[in-house]
């Protein structure tokens, strides 16, 4: 088992930065990239630009639900929403701090592996029916902007950030629980990723 005193540092502090940068500097991480990259930009940007300009007539849905009515627009929420990519990028840097370096590299392959299946499952659905709901038109922040230029929200159901929070926390569970590591430490490592999936979950619910 690999002991870290630096790895007990609280989530908020690992470095998203040093999993990009793994990404592309390992041999074993960097080679995965380029299908993740070509699968994200197939399944998510171009499918809803093409429907967006007219170039495809997918079947839109609108999946609002009276409950939707229930739950306000919370604009700060906005921060938390945009936040998941760097969320899954520091619990990857948990597994450094954690695992020896060559189980941690496997992992981190293991894991790019892992999210380009997600995105071509979820290009299964959207290339046959594409979902939205009602979006409020709010550009009072420079994030809503980007979101509003970027995403034309037909893309609700199956919900990536849902989707790739959640697998996170799953894929990190079975990998620290193949280790030596005690259970406690196990437990408290995914506590937090699990509380910080739950809050990117919610604020997909308040950002709209």
């Amino acid at each position: 088992m690999k002991k870290n005193k630096k790895s007990q540092k609280p989530f908020a502090n690992f470095s998203a930065f040093k999993t990009f940068k793994r990404m592309f500097f390992i041999p074993e991480n960097k080679k995965e990239l380029p299908m993740l990259a070509k699968t994200v930009t197939e399944n998510f940007f171009i499918i809803q630009q093409k429907q967006k300009f007219k170039i495809t007539n997918i079947p839109v849905v609108q999946v609002d639900h009276k409950l939707d009515e229930q739950i306000p627009f919370v604009p700060s929420k906005v921060k938390i929403y945009l936040d998941f990519i760097w969320f899954i990028a520091r619990t990857m840097d948990v597994l450094f701090c954690k695992l020896e370096k060559e189980k941690a590299i496997s992992a981190l392959a293991d894991f790019e592996k892992f999210i380009t299946k997600l995105y071509k499952e979820a290009g299964t659905v959207y290339s046959r029916t594409l979902t939205t709901t009602d979006r409020p038109k709010y550009f009072a922040s420079p994030r809503f902007l980007i979101i509003h230029a970027f995403d034309p929200h037909l893309l609700c159901v199956p919900s990536l950030h849902v989707a790739i929070v959640a697998g996170t926390w799953a894929f990190v569970r079975k990998i620290l629980k193949s280790t030596e590591m005690n259970e406690y430490e196990i437990q408290e490592i995914l506590d937090e990723i699990y509380f910080g999936a739950i809050k990117i979950s919610e604020s997909v619910l308040y950002v709209k």
